[in-house]
């Protein structure tokens, strides 16, 4: 079933033929993405619009389309697929990093509403002192370091009391000292919480970490 995610009208025919051959959705997975490499100001106004449809859009349109066929068989999961991007502010890639951005935004408060959880912030300052930034309560993403952004994230995806974390490349931009301390941090928050660690990633010595290791090459499982 082939689906542009920027159309509406496509997703909801979409829906309809999974409520007709299954009745429910359990699983919804939001990966569409697609990008323009160029300086924002050289782009063409329709690119940077495509690019919001697409990722953002498309993601939310996907939620709001199907959420009513997973709610209706009681539970289920919503996966939406951001980027560490998001929080890396890389140039020539502003329509991008604003989407990935929006989308992280987007499936946090998505994910609290639909846990019907009234304690928001008390949540998310109780995981920041966790991770040890109750000191960065009022700073913006600019003013932290790589590795405490990294620790804003970690407090991010625990606060919502996940089963399971989702952590790519965690440590792909930080230097050896930095990258260690922040896997330490996520271990022992996992570890307290209770939460699945899945941990994708090219470091041997991290993967040697987990309980179990999954080998992919070329898009499929080796060992």
């Amino acid at each position: 079933f082939s689906v542009d995610v920027a159309e509406v009208s496509q997703l909801r025919a979409w829906a309809a033929h999974i409520e007709q051959e299954h009745g429910q959705l359990d699983v919804l997975v939001n990966n569409a993405g697609v990008t323009r490499w160029g300086s924002f100001g050289g782009q063409r106004l329709a690119d940077l619009q495509w690019v919001m449809r697409v990722n953002l859009d498309g993601t939310m349109q996907g939620c709001h389309v199907m959420l009513p066929l997973i709610q209706r068989s009681g539970s289920g999961t919503i996966v939406n697929i951001a980027s560490m991007i998001a929080l890396m502010e890389i140039p020539m890639q502003v329509s991008y990093t604003a989407s990935k951005w929006a989308i992280r935004g987007f499936s946090r408060a998505l994910r609290m509403e639909l846990a019907g959880a009234g304690d928001a912030m008390a949540r998310a300052e109780a995981e920041l002192a966790a991770v040890g930034l109750a000191h960065r309560l009022h700073h913006y993403p600019a003013q932290l370091s790589g590795g405490e952004q990294q620790r804003v994230a970690i407090a991010r995806a625990l606060a919502p009391r996940p089963r399971i974390v989702f952590a790519d490349e965690p440590t792909g931009n930080l230097d050896a000292a930095t990258g260690q301390r922040i896997m330490d941090l996520l271990f022992e928050r996992r570890a307290d919480t209770g939460a699945t660690l899945v941990v994708i990633t090219h470091d041997p010595a991290l993967a040697q970490r987990c309980d179990r290791i999954v080998a992919l090459a070329d898009g499929r499982i080796a060992a």
